[in-house]
This record gives structure tokens, C-alpha cells and sequence, in this order.
């Protein structure tokens, strides 16, 4: 159906409970390749946590944090090292996220490994365990180098949906980014997480995501055979679980079943046709047993305030409409622009092989599909949405020489080409 590469992998734990807040205090217990995980957590009033984390082969973990938006987050350390943790509870289920520190000791969402949990017995402790708040707010204990090293760091935070200053987009507002071409409301109570290739969309007390991604179908055969296709990407597959139903004039709706970072999810799909192609998918998804009218309603608001962006004639893309052209002595590429934000890809070679143009496009004698552009006319970036959704970023620059800028000659990824 489309790319979603905008998620990573820790934010697609959002789907498999919901964000009501509760005390996470017990034992858990988890077995795997005949070696078994012991969690014991406890919670303080003022949301504090504390605990072990330790397997049979006796390798033992620290874990410190606090509560925040109904999530355990924190770091985990032992002697061999440690990493950050989120705790995302779904009834007596505890699921962990394990993020590794990366650049800076910031938590790397690239690399998360992840383990489900069981609840045993009654919680031990009480409401009384856990460090002070005060403690929890000075440092919090980052990757250790050896035994009992400790080093103030950056707290890890839940990847819920924000704005881009961090902050939720008040509800009502009307969202949309240069790069899509579309905008839509949110609905009352959900926040937003925006990026080139779409925006996710979570609730404090709603349990599911809502996926808006942005497509380049331009009629609705093309947008129905997207969507018959599901989706089927590293962490996250939906298959349709009927038959798609139209709604309204310009939109199709059906409902999925698959699986989101191991868990298995239910989600409904809805796809909106702008009048001169492009839109966008939605994709409401929950686990099974949480997946409610209060998450698809939601879906179904954003589809019916979405409009397509027409794109503005505006000077930048003046200055980049048109028809690009670079040459090598057997190959092709040319790439036009055109005034309606629509994009046409030609690439010819004068050999076999299975190169590819300096786009990153893959080599089709007339790829299509949608472009914008983010920038000066110096330099910037343009954004290729393809047919199938798949978008590529292409960084331009202008040709300068001696001190001379050519208008007309600029680097797209570092390979000069020429306007005709």
C-alpha cells in the first residue's frame, strides 16, 4: 500500500495497549530459549520507578526512572553496560523496550530491542518503594564502562506524538508540511508527530495509532490496487480483511489484520483522492483486544477534513519547473518538473545493467509522481513522492564558479544538471 518509514520501531508499541495510566508494581516474568527474565518494578505515589531486571544465566540490570503520560521510562544498567527503557503496560502484560544510547548518550530509537512480560503474583512494596523525586530529577545513570560507573545524561522520553517544537497541536487546527500535499484537522484529544514522509498520531487515553501518509494515485482504480496490496514493512504487515467499501465520493475504506512489531493488530484503512490525483491513506491500528469505535471514529474525522494542497506557483518552484537534464557517454537521466507539482522520470542507458539515476529513483523509462520543494534557490531540498508512496529526498545546489552562480546548472546529489 505505501512506505512508513517515518516510524520507528519503539513507536510502534503504542498500538499493542492503551495510555490510561497505572501502577506498575509487581514481578513479571518472560521465557525465552529456555532462559528466563525476572522484572520487579515498584512504583511510588509520586510515580517514581525502581527495580531489577535479572535472568537465570545471572546477568543482573538496575532499572531507574518515573511515570510519564501513562509509560515507565528510565534507564537500565549492570556491570557489562546498560541502555534506556520504556514500559508500556496492556492489562497483566508489561511490554519493554530496551534503546540502545547512541550519539551524544541520547537513546538510539534505531536500535530497540523489545520483550513482553507477564505480571506474577501481587505487587511487592506497595505504594512506598522507589528513589524521591528529587533524586530521580538531578541524573539518572547513563552507559556504564565498567562496575558502578555513573554519569548524569538525557532522560529518555515516550515516542508520543508531538509537534515539532515537542508540544501538542491544539486540537481543531489544521495540519499539513510542505512536504505533503494535503492537509487535514485534528480531532480533539489527539496529539501529532510530523515528518516528510507523513504524520502519527496518538491519545493519552485512546489506545491505537493513526498513520496520515501521503500517496500519488491518480485515479481511484490505482488507489483501490494500492490498497487491496496491504502493507509489508520490517515492523509492521497489514493484509484486508474484506472488501474495500467506498466512502464518500473520494475515498475507499476497508479493515486490516497483521501484525505491529510482533503483536498482532487490527486496523482500519481509509484512502482519500485529491481531484487531480495524490491524497492521502489513513491507517487507525490497535491490538486486538483495545481496537474501538474511539480510535476509527477519529480515522474517519481526519479523512472527511482532508483536502489536498494544490501546489503554489510560488517563485521557488517557478525557478525548478521544468526539464533537467545530465549525460555521461551511455547514459541518460531527465527529470521534469512540472508547474503542478507533479514530476515525470526518464533514464536511458546505451547498455545493459541495473543502474539506478543520481535521483535514487529506480530506473523506469516514466516514473511519476509528485514533487515539492524546501529551500532557496541556492540550495535545498527536493521531495519525490512515487506512485506507490515511497518518497525520495534529492538535495540540490546551485553551480558556482570563480564566484558566478549559473541558474540554470545545479547539483542534484552531488551530479550536476543542466535546464533546457
Amino acid at each position: 500500500m505505501l512506505t512508513i518509514s517515518v516510524l520507528t520501531a519503539s513507536a510502534l508499541l503504542l498500538v499493542v495497549g492503551a495510555a490510561v495510566a497505572q501502577n506498575l508494581s509487581g514481578t513479571y516474568v518472560m521465557i525465552a530459549q529456555n532462559v528466563s527474565l525476572t522484572l520487579v518494578l515498584r512504583q511510588s505515589a509520586q510515580g517514581a520507578l525502581s527495580g531489577t531486571l535479572s535472568s537465570t544465566s545471572g546477568v543482573e540490570f538496575r532499572l531507574d526512572g518515573r511515570m510519564h503520560e501513562g509509560v515507565g521510562v528510565g534507564t537500565c544498567v549492570g556491570n557489562q553496560g546498560g541502555s534506556y527503557f520504556e514500559a508500556h503496560p496492556d492489562g497483566d502484560r508489561l511490554r519493554v523496550a530496551l534503546i540502545e544510547p547512541g550519539p551524544n548518550d541520547a537513546p538510539d530509537y534505531n536500535k530497540v530491542r523489545t520483550l513482553l512480560f507477564v505480571r506474577q503474583g501481587a505487587p511487592p512494596g506497595g505504594l512506598g518503594g522507589g528513589l524521591p523525586p528529587s533524586s530521580q530529577e538531578e541524573s539518572v545513570p547513563g552507559r556504564s564502562s565498567g562496575p558502578n560507573s555513573e554519569r548524569p545524561v538525557a532522560r529518555a522520553e515516550p515516542p508520543g506524538p508531538r509537534g515539532p517544537d515537542g508540544a501538542s497541536t491544539p486540537a481543531g487546527d489544521e495540519v499539513s508540511d510542505p512536504a505533503w500535499s494535503f492537509a487535514f484537522r485534528l480531532p480533539a484529544g489527539w496529539k501529532i508527530r510530523k515528518g516528510d514522509q507523513g504524520a502519527m498520531l496518538g491519545h493519552d487515553t485512546v489506545p491505537g495509532l493513526i498513520l496520515v501518509l501521503p500517496h500519488a494515485a491518480g485515479t481511484t482504480q490505482e488507489l483501490q490496487r494500492q490498497m487491496q496490496q496491504g502493507l509489508q514493512e520490517p515492523t509492521l504487515r497489514l493484509v484486508p480483511a474484506g472488501r474495500l467499501q467506498p466512502m464518500g465520493t473520494h475515498a475507499l475504506a476497508g479493515e486490516y489484520t497483521g501484525v505491529a512489531d510482533g503483536a498482532q493488530v487490527k486496523a482500519r484503512g481509509i484512502g482519500v483522492l485529491g481531484p487531480q490525483g495524490g491524497g492521502a491513506y489513513i491507517v487507525a491500528l490497535a491490538a486486538p483486544s483495545v481496537y474501538g469505535s474511539a480510535l476509527t471514529t477519529a480515522a474517519e474525522a481526519i479523512a472527511r477534513s482532508l483536502r489536498t494542497v494544490s501546489q503554489a506557483a510560488s517563485d521557488l518552484v517557478r525557478h525548478f519547473a521544468g526539464t533537467w537534464v545530465t549525460m555521461t557517454k551511455n547514459t541518460q537521466t531527465m527529470v521534469t518538473l512540472h508547474p503542478n507539482g507533479t514530476f515525470a522520470h526518464r533514464y536511458e542507458a546505451g547498455y545493459s545493467g541495473g543502474q539506478t539515476g543520481s535521483w535514487g529513483l529506480a530506473r523506469e523509462d516514466h516514473a511519476q509522481g509528485r514533487w515539492t520543494v524546501r529551500g532557496t534557490t541556492q540550495q535545498g531540498v527536493l521531495v519525490l513522492t512515487n506512485r506507490d508512496g515511497s518518497q525520495t529526498t534529492v538535495r540540490y545546489q546551485v553551480h558556482v564558479e570563480r564566484g558566478q552562480s549559473y541558474w540554470r546548472e545545479y547539483y542534484f546529489n552531488g551530479e550536476l544538471y543542466g535546464k533546457q
